[in-house]
């Protein structure tokens, strides 16, 4: 996740690395303005990554929160995260 200067907006970006770098996997990167419901997010098959997805906080002090997954077929035919991250009220401006 990072600030972009340029579109003045937060983003987020789920890039793959070590051995699923180059792998086509269902890969997740979702954003959102804390305290908010909606999610600006992107999934998919990927081999490289997901995203980038962006959002805006638009006062000082409103924070953000990021999530990145990946997943595999269950035995049922389901998607389940085999990896995840999420990060709660960051870069709060």
């Amino acid at each position: 996740m990072y600030w972009s200067a340029s579109a003045k907006k937060n983003c987020a970006v789920h890039t793959a690395v070590g051995s699923t770098r180059g792998v086509k996997l269902q890969r997740y990167v979702g954003i959102q303005v804390a305290g908010q419901t909606t999610w600006s997010q992107d999934r998919g098959a990927y081999a490289s990554y997901a995203g980038p997805v962006y959002t805006t906080a638009q006062r000082s002090g409103q924070c953000i929160n990021v999530q990145a997954h990946v997943y595999e077929t269950s035995a049922s035919g389901g998607l389940r995260s085999v990896a995840g991250t999420a990060r709660f009220r960051v870069h709060c401006g």
